[in-house]
């Protein structure tokens, strides 16, 4: 009985000196954290309200949550510290209000937004927009850096309410836009994509698609099933968007893609949040790939399509048996010309020029006076016809195809 009485007695002894020693330990924690929240926003204060002492506020209201710390500087009003999360991470910033309800100090503390956009919400240009300006004033968000400035506008109205609670002022209506974009980036294009190449391999068809993203063009390289009507599957060859944001559009977003079988099918792929954009000129550039399969546009030849007739073959020339036509064929833009020279005795190419260039640059460009050299020799429309294609220019390429052998046919009157 006695040593049950001595062990509780003991118990009760090492719970108090412990509870003690929490307590105390909790203090000293506690009044560390505070010493390192006030470090972090004392240059702001020193900066804004200068040669003033100031006092933290600690009973305010803020039904946000977004206000983790509030100072008075005596005479001139209040800073108030912010954490807002943004398209990353969380930004932390600092507010200053005079006692005029004019916005004098704006400072982000930390940041991991996105260079080059989500961080323009502490660059200048932006904290220029949001100094100088009254709690009653509407502080706009940064185009293309939605997610990131709502975030940040949202912690400014948080703030001015609570300086509204403690200064008396009526609280101002806010700036924060009711409906937020969900994505980070404006409102996408109309759609821009451009064929650049198309390889037949029995039913499968390889196309080769430019579309327009956030920053510059992405190309895509789309597989498409004649026989069975569907995409097989879509690659990104060239990336010019934004990085950390765009490229969210992986491979595992494009495998979405595999065995789609309608237009509509690939209309309805959603767009990767925070990847607007990107999104678009991927879903763009499948579309125009299934077109361009099983859709034949009024302005978009077929490759391999008949595109200079006889008739388009001009005689310019006579030397002999060397006669000299000039042929327009058309290309993928527009349409090149070229000055075939064929030997009418031996019945045979001698040599074939492009004049006059009208398709896309770097693109088309690659049918050069090498590819060209190619056809010096051949003897009837079937050679001609089996030159293979400039993989990469299939529509330039063609062009010339069609031309000399429109020139040929043309010298065998």
């Amino acid at each position: 009985m006695k040593k049950t009485l001595y062990l509780a007695c003991f118990l009760a002894i090492v719970s108090a000196l412990a509870g003690g020693l929490l307590a105390a330990v909790n203090e000293v924690t506690a009044a560390k954290i505070n010493a390192n929240a006030l470090a972090e926003v004392m240059g702001s204060l020193e900066k804004v309200f200068p040669g003033t002492t100031y006092a933290e506020v600690t009973e305010y209201t803020d039904e946000s949550g977004l206000v983790t710390g509030v100072y008075q500087a005596e005479g001139q009003g209040y800073m108030f510290q912010v954490e807002t999360s943004g398209f990353k991470d969380t930004i932390k910033f600092v507010l200053g209000i005079d006692n005029d309800s004019k916005i004098v100090g704006y400072d982000v503390i930390s940041i991991s937004e996105t260079s080059g956009i989500g961080s323009r919400v502490a660059e200048d240009d932006f904290r220029n927009t949001v100094i100088g300006k009254t709690t009653g004033d509407k502080v706009d968000t940064l185009s293309g850096a939605t997610i990131s400035s709502t975030a940040v506008v949202k912690g400014l109205d948080a703030a001015k309410a609570v300086y509204a609670s403690l200064s008396g002022n009526a609280a101002p209506a806010p700036s924060t836009p009711t409906a937020p974009e969900t994505t980070k980036e404006p409102e996408a294009p109309a759609s821009s994509a451009t064929i650049l190449d198309q390889q037949e391999d029995g039913s499968q068809v390889t196309v080769t698609v430019e579309a327009k993203g956030f920053q510059g063009n992405n190309t895509y390289t789309v597989v498409i099933d004649k026989d069975s009507q569907e995409v097989l599957s879509v690659a990104m060859t060239t990336f010019a968007d934004t990085p950390g944001v765009g490229d969210a559009v992986n491979d595992e977003y494009l495998a979405g893609f595999a065995g789609l079988n309608t237009a509509d099918a690939i209309s309805a792929v959603d767009v990767k949040s925070g990847a607007t954009y990107t999104s678009n000129s991927a879903i763009d550039a499948v579309k125009a790939a299934w077109n361009a399969v099983f859709t034949v546009e009024a302005d978009q030849p077929t490759a391999g399509a008949d595109n200079a007739g006889e008739d388009a073959a001009v005689l310019t020339s006579a030397d002999g048996a060397l006669e000299t036509y000039t042929v327009k064929a058309k290309g993928f833009q527009g349409d090149n010309e070229y000055e075939v020279v064929i030997d009418t005795e031996k019945q045979e190419v001698v040599s074939v020029k492009m004049t006059a260039f009208n398709d896309t640059p770097g693109v088309g460009d690659t049918v050069n006076d090498d590819y060209l050299a190619g056809f010096a020799g051949l003897k009837s429309e079937d050679e001609i016809a089996k030159v293979d294609v400039k993989s990469g220019a299939t529509f330039t390429s063609n062009s010339a195809i069609e031309a000399v052998r429109a020139a040929f046919a043309a010298s065998q009157k």
